[in-house]
């Protein structure tokens, strides 16, 4: 009878207040997560224990109506439709932190289990582009709501699917540490064919992986790379991309494209090593306001033999500014929904998982 009330008085609660939905982690609203992964939904069977911390969901409270995710676009190959079967998601609040999860799933239960979703999920067809981001989608309405309480704890999402063991072939939109960066277009044809010519950026922070660095009060490297040819150049930064890149096959340099709205430059010779390189350090100032600022880059080198024009473009870099602080989800996950441990998602102590949009009303 109890029980039946406080169901009913959340109902009329979520009833009254206009929905909502919050993206974890906030920059992925906006932005392509830095990653992609393969669970939960990359195989028919599976285990995949997602922890949340509370406080980034919400101040007080928030009830819970549905959990969302979004194929990978960047890194993967378009994905035909696929149905896993046999699915089912129970959260919970824990007292456990994403820092101290534990690879034992049991160690990671703390609260009481409900469980909100079973039956079968249905992920649509995507067709990557590899420059944008993918569609929401599966939408998991929860069969009942589902009240978290901050000061209780952390959210877990406790996913499993029991079919046949096989992989369904589907990569998720996930997210490490720190902000994102995107590689625009691609380079001009040079002289020597086998040459391989770009700009790359390393956003390698103290701790956290590959894109901690780019976030307020860290840095990030940018440097353009010849294999083959000690180039001369210059490397431009702007705040903004063209739309639709330059063509210079007009001016003498087919197949050569400006990607960047160009505000300032630096000149460089690239120097010697496993591969010739020139590189940049960009500080990122320690302001608040700056999640979701981007910054482009392209570089330009010289040579003459390659076209009339005597220069060769690179393809242009797209560096967002991510979130600085404690990653605020992490994933265990395994192939065998039976087992009672797992693997974490990422490996040498890094958080992240899945991007997830969460369905329901935020206080």
């Amino acid at each position: 009878m109890q029980t039946s009330k406080l169901l009913l008085a959340i109902l009329a609660l979520a009833a009254a207040a206009s929905a909502q939905t919050r993206t974890v982690p906030a920059i992925a609203d906006f932005n392509e997560g830095n990653d992609l992964t393969s669970y939960p939904f990359g195989r028919t069977a599976f285990r995949a224990q997602q922890l949340f911390e509370s406080a980034y969901l919400a101040q007080t409270s928030a009830i819970l109506t549905g959990i969302e995710y979004r194929a990978d676009n960047d890194n993967s190959a378009s994905k035909p439709a696929v149905t896993i079967n046999n699915v089912q998601f129970d959260l919970s609040e824990t007292t456990v932190g994403t820092a101290a999860m534990s690879t034992t799933y049991a160690a990671n239960i703390t609260g009481a289990v409900t469980t909100v979703y079973t039956g079968s999920v249905s992920l649509p067809a995507y067709a990557s582009t590899s420059g944008g981001i993918a569609p929401w989608g599966p939408l998991l309405p929860f069969n009942v709501p589902f009240v978290l309480t901050t000061a209780n704890g952390n959210l877990l999402v406790d996913a499993t699917a029991t079919g046949a063991n096989a992989s369904s072939g589907y990569t998720l939109d996930s997210s490490l540490p720190g902000g994102v960066t995107r590689a625009l277009g691609q380079s001009g044809p040079t002289v020597n064919q086998l040459e391989r010519l770009q700009l790359l950026v390393s956003a390698n922070g103290p701790t956290q992986g590959r894109f901690s660095g780019l976030i307020p009060g860290g840095s990030v490297i940018v440097f353009a790379q010849a294999s083959t040819t000690q180039y001369s150049g210059a490397m431009w930064f702007g705040l903004s991309k063209y739309p639709t890149p330059v063509d210079l096959g007009s001016v003498g340099a087919p197949n050569n494209f400006v990607y960047v709205d160009n505000l300032i430059d630096q000149g460089f010779t690239m120097t010697g090593g496993i591969a010739f390189r020139a590189s940049i350090t960009l500080p990122i100032p320690n302001v608040t306001g700056l999640l979701g600022v981007s910054v482009y880059s392209q570089a330009v080198v010289a040579e003459a033999a390659a076209n009339a024009l005597g220069f060769v473009t690179t393809n242009g870099q797209e560096l967002t500014i991510g979130e600085s602080g404690s990653h605020p989800l992490r994933m265990v996950r395994g192939t065998d929904p039976a087992a009672a441990t797992g693997f974490f998602n990422y490996t040498s102590g890094i958080l992240g998982g899945p991007v997830v949009r969460f369905h329901g009303v935020f206080n």
